[in-house]
């Protein structure tokens, strides 16, 4: 029987695949997408996915906060020239 909770969520983007696991439970993928929870407006979601469907443990980021770890990770990074003034 599958979760109730999952057919609130609508996948809107997919950005990509950053890893993968296999578990007792098959492959879970580790991806960015951009996702609508609950009927709210789409989101920055970094989360383990069981197949395309069934979210598992993750993050959810607004498009501010998705920037500023862009530019917190630019400089960790050294890119300090190639961070954007918008958030998307």
């Amino acid at each position: 029987m599958r979760d109730p909770f999952v057919k609130d969520v609508e996948v809107v983007e997919r950005f990509g695949i950053l890893g993968s696991k296999r578990g007792k439970d098959g492959e879970t993928f580790l991806e960015l997408r951009s996702c609508k929870w609950f009927g709210h407006d789409p989101m920055f979601d970094l989360r383990w996915w069981y197949g395309d469907d069934i979210p598992g443990k993750g993050l959810t980021l607004t498009g501010g906060q998705a920037l500023q770890l862009y530019k917190t990770l630019a400089k960790q990074f050294g890119g300090d020239d190639v961070v954007p003034d918008r958030a998307g």
